[in-house]
């Protein structure tokens, strides 16, 4: 049974504005990881009360984007830099840099030509590069780095990352390139990765992600939303 569902309504709601207001510093991890990961999809708050006590749309992608900036937000002082791969027009990316406002250089990795990976044979994402330089003009910690995953990852040069987050919508793509990113993660950070349940996975890419955190000591958090935490 989830530990919340003993929580009467006025306390979890409670809990929740609190973490809200103070990201994750005022409750243990397994508690926030049930505000945000378990009550909503377990159905022990309605859509409503999702709204009111932590202020989100309880669509998936609000969520989603919600939780990768809660995750960051861990992340902030762990050593290493910021690291989103697979960007399109930037709307992760730059709700992490407006709401966590990391201290350290921020990688934005896309082909922006709107592939997901050299196979691909027709756009699907942004590929108004011009725009997404517009949108980060005013934060001189972000890099960018254009080129098509896995292959882009050859001018890469930190050697160390403190927070990455996936989500090129190319498991196969993403796998290999979480293999040559994922040693480089240092204590107290964390990787996340949006496909990892969702329909472009198959249970073999499941198993691709797992494997490589496992060769490299990582713990992993799989969320009932889709996405996979892998922490040092």
């Amino acid at each position: 049974m989830n530990v919340l569902s003993v929580f009467r309504p006025s306390a979890w709601r409670r809990l929740a504005t609190d973490l809200k207001n103070q990201g994750l510093k005022r409750a243990r991890p397994w508690i926030a990881r049930q505000v945000f990961e378990g009550v909503y999809f377990d159905g022990l708050m309605t859509k409503h009360n999702v709204s009111a006590a932590v202020g989100l749309n309880p669509g998936r992608n609000s969520y989603r984007h919600y939780f990768a900036e809660q995750v960051a937000r861990c992340a902030r002082n762990a050593d290493g830099v910021f690291v989103s791969v697979g960007v399109a027009s930037g709307n992760v990316a730059l709700r992490i840099l407006e709401n966590v406002k990391p201290d350290k250089d921020y990688w934005l990795i896309d082909s922006w030509d709107g592939r997901r990976s050299a196979a691909d044979p027709a756009p699907k994402y942004s590929d108004d590069f011009a725009n997404v330089q517009d949108r980060f003009a005013r934060f001189p910690n972000v890099k960018f780095l254009r080129g098509v995953v896995p292959e882009s990852l050859s001018r890469f040069t930190p050697d160390k990352i403190a927070f990455a987050h996936f989500n090129l919508g190319d498991p196969d793509s993403e796998i290999v390139a979480l293999d040559i990113l994922a040693p480089r993660l240092q204590k107290g950070g964390s990787i996340l990765i949006d496909a990892y349940g969702r329909g472009v996975s198959t249970d073999a890419h499941r198993r691709g992600y797992e494997a490589v955190a496992a060769r490299c000591g990582l713990t992993d958090f799989k969320g009932e939303n889709g996405q996979m935490e892998l922490r040092r």
